[in-house]
């Protein structure tokens, strides 16, 4: 028989354990995605972010371009992945043209038009599939003058 005061401590630590592992959800499954950010005619964008954001605004998953305009998505906690479902995705590029002299504010690549980097007007969308691989090709246009 356990004595009153073996009884607490064990009771105690019990307590704890499950407060911890409770706030350690694992949350839902995630599914690789892979994919390529390119311009309507196959060239690459070779800088940049591009980020997923569920329908439901719960997940969101980025990835760095590299110069390929690949990406590997990282999701919740870092998770190589994100949960099936659909989302949106968005392509933003940071070009600081403002505060760099004329001469230096011409890019070896286009610029990805802000159409794209906004979930209220970007076209792009996509699924994540359970049972199948997540290579996402998503076809962008060059950034227009009147984007400037």
């Amino acid at each position: 028989m356990l004595s009153r005061r073996t009884f607490s401590i064990l009771s105690g630590a019990g307590l704890c354990g499950m407060l911890l592992c409770g706030g350690c959800s694992f949350g839902p499954a995630v599914y690789p995605v892979t994919g390529r950010v390119i311009y309507e005619n196959g060239q690459p964008v070779d800088h940049g972010k591009v980020e997923f954001r569920s329908r439901d605004g719960q997940f969101v998953g980025q990835a760095t371009l590299d110069r390929n305009g690949t990406f590997n998505l990282r999701g919740p906690r870092g998770a190589e992945g994100l949960p099936a479902g659909d989302y949106q995705a968005i392509v933003v590029q940071v070009v600081m043209t403002d505060v760099l002299p004329t001469a230096l504010q011409q890019h070896e690549s286009a610029q990805v038009s802000l159409l794209y980097a906004d979930y209220n007007s970007t076209p792009l969308q996509s699924t994540i599939e359970t049972d199948q691989p997540n290579e996402v090709t998503l076809r962008i246009e060059r950034q227009k003058d009147e984007d400037t």
